[in-house]
């Protein structure tokens, strides 16, 4: 495996790593009203500001990981949508990423 797809596999695990242990805490804390955590990304100006940017960058992602896997023919790619939205754009991009740099045969 090159030192690039390796980078692209670690950002992803790290994406994860750093996401997920925020999401669940908040959640076990709070209950598992995925309608309070939600609400909860919308509580104040600056974090709505942090939750638009990254709701257009996960749009823009998921629109052009449909365009690219359709162009190359390379469905495998789309396993990277629902990482995106399941567990975020900081996970699920850089696992695109690593999917799409493996080696055409």
């Amino acid at each position: 495996m090159s030192w690039l797809r390796t980078l692209y596999l670690s950002l992803s695990v790290l994406g994860a790593a750093l996401t997920l242990p925020h999401f669940v805490a908040y959640l076990w804390m709070n209950g598992w009203d995925w309608r309070d955590m939600i609400a909860a990304w919308f509580q104040n100006s600056s974090v709505r500001g942090v939750t638009f940017d990254v709701l257009v960058a996960a749009v823009t992602a998921s629109i052009w990981i449909v365009a690219d896997t359709t162009l190359r023919r390379a469905p495998r790619g789309l396993w990277a949508l629902p990482v995106i939205w399941g567990v975020g754009l900081g996970c699920g991009l850089p696992l695109y990423l690593y999917i799409r740099s493996r080696p055409l045969a």
